[in-house]
């Protein structure tokens, strides 16, 4: 006969390693839990993967391995995961949004709307539930189902709002109901005026062109004439979906500038731009901008290879009627003032330093107003000139502080760029050129990355007369995809000087 004293002790001992294997399994889980609380999305996947090494339903450490997959943008692993967890527990509607949110993120729209679709209870009655399944159904071309989702979305915002403004004038544009597309997209340019800066990818292209009229000091007089063309992903609003708002441009531009001496150590610049660019949409004729702009200058050399600048630069931008502005016909975009001051510190015969501090406000268009903003900017350049000066390398890096009469579009960030220039004959230089810009806007936790590259051909044909031509792209990369784009321009310039 066993008696109970012989199987109690046994029992209790194997009861208590049982508890022991558990404490540690959910102490794992929680350090987990800390470090994707914490931003540390690969320490999370370490700790979430050591808990289903114990115990591979844990569902919650499923779920959330699932969002440290995620944040580190491995979306079909992620989906992955996600579909493990519904089967685990088909209630839990939370991780249908999940793992649609991550088929989205891949472009799988049928399989993203047909999760959303099978949803039920308390989220569908979230915004953002009713944006993606609007979302997914544009992005299959299915417009009239769009509509209900997009509407409802925007209704109960939740942060929704102007993305699904967005995309429901995109779905009426698409149903052939311009008016109420029109209507929309206006208020949306009036609430969120994202980047506006129509055009900046070309008229950009202008400073550095300007090269081609001559070393300073050389020639007092010169001109351009330039012409490109390009495309841009976004002309009318910033967008997610790029090529759903891409559109051609075409500009042409001309210049001039004279730069008399005063004496040996001082120089004056006066210089003035005109710029046109045309869309080759008939959906954004009224972006087509005129761009009219001037500079005074003066330059200062002190002993020692020093020297001090200081420049003033004034900007007008019209365009021909945006109906997005509300504008009936030509009228002002906006115009800036700008104020520079570089000091130059020359350090030996082959470097040199500068310090450049830019000021800039600049003044919008009545129905972009919340956009008029302050502009502060400081920059360290450095110089090198390599192989007897056939060789040019200049590297500068700062900051950026923006501040705007909304606070939405306050910013600030740091930029890098790096140029060089090389000089095959004296006739012949090849260029390219490499940047990057972060604009942090600090009250909406918005985060944007503006990368730019760029080469240029410059042929000086005779003393008074070059050419050249010019290759620029900017990406901008940002937090909220509505703020994505791209932008490409080729450009050829005429330039003379006498």
């Amino acid at each position: 006969m066993i008696r109970p004293g012989h199987w109690l002790l046994p029992l209790l001992l194997l009861a208590g390693a049982a508890t022991a294997r558990a404490a540690p399994v959910e102490l794992e889980f929680t350090k987990g839990v800390v470090a994707f609380g914490q931003g540390d999305a690969r320490a999370a996947e370490r700790h979430f993967r050591q808990v289903l090494g114990e115990r591979p339903d844990h569902h919650q450490a499923l779920y959330y391995l699932g969002q440290a997959l995620f944040s580190q943008g491995r979306f079909d692993e992620a989906a992955r995961l996600f579909r493990r967890v519904l089967v685990l527990q088909p209630a839990r509607q939370q991780v249908k949004l999940d793992l649609a949110l991550a088929l989205v993120k891949q472009e799988k729209f049928t399989a993203a709307e047909q999760v959303l679709a099978g949803a039920s209870g308390e989220i569908t009655g979230r915004a953002s539930w009713n944006y993606y399944l609007g979302y997914c159904r544009y992005r299959l071309g299915r417009l009239e189902e769009a509509l209900e989702p997009l509407q409802q979305a925007r209704r109960l915002d939740q942060g929704f709002a102007s993305a699904a403004s967005y995309y429901l004038g995109m779905v009426y544009a698409g149903l052939g109901r311009q008016q109420q597309a029109q209507r929309l997209f206006g208020r949306l340019a009036e609430q969120e005026a994202a980047d506006h800066r129509l055009s900046s990818f070309a008229r950009r292209n202008l400073e550095v062109l300007e090269g081609l009229a001559g070393r300073e000091g050389q020639k007092s007089w010169w001109l351009l004439a330039a012409a490109g063309g390009g495309w841009d992903s976004n002309v009318t609003l910033d967008t997610q979906d790029p090529g759903r708002a891409a559109a051609g441009v075409v500009f042409l531009s001309a210049a001039g500038g004279w730069r008399p001496a005063l004496g040996r150590d001082d120089r004056m610049e006066f210089s003035a731009r005109l710029f046109r660019s045309f869309h080759t949409s008939a959906e954004t004729e009224g972006y087509n901008l005129t761009d009219a702009s001037a500079r005074l200058g003066w330059n200062h050399r002190f002993g020692g290879g020093h020297g001090l600048g200081l420049q003033y630069d004034f900007d007008l931008q019209l365009l021909d009627g945006a109906a997005a502005l509300a504008m009936d016909g030509f009228g002002l975009y906006l115009h800036s003032h700008a104020g520079r001051v570089l000091l130059h510190l020359q350090e030996g015969r082959y470097s040199a330093t500068s310090i450049t501090y830019l000021f800039r406000a600049s003044l919008f268009h009545s129905g972009l107003d919340v956009r008029d903003n302050f502009h502060h900017e400081g920059v360290l350049g450095q110089q090198l000139s390599l192989l007897g000066g056939r060789w040019r390398l200049l590297l500068q890096a700062g900051a950026v502080w923006e501040d705007a009469r909304h606070e939405f579009f306050d910013q600030w960030g740091p930029l890098a760029e790096l140029r060089s220039r090389y000089r095959f004959t004296t006739r012949l230089v090849f260029g390219v050129k490499g940047g990057w810009q972060r604009a942090s806007y600090y009250h909406s936790g918005r985060r944007d990355d503006r990368l730019t590259a760029g080469t240029s051909l410059a042929w000086q044909l005779t003393d008074h007369l070059g050419i050249g031509v010019n290759l620029d792209f900017l990406e901008n990369l940002s937090s909220s995809d509505d703020y994505a784009y791209r932008r490409l321009m080729v450009s050829a310039t005429l330039a003379g000087r006498m």
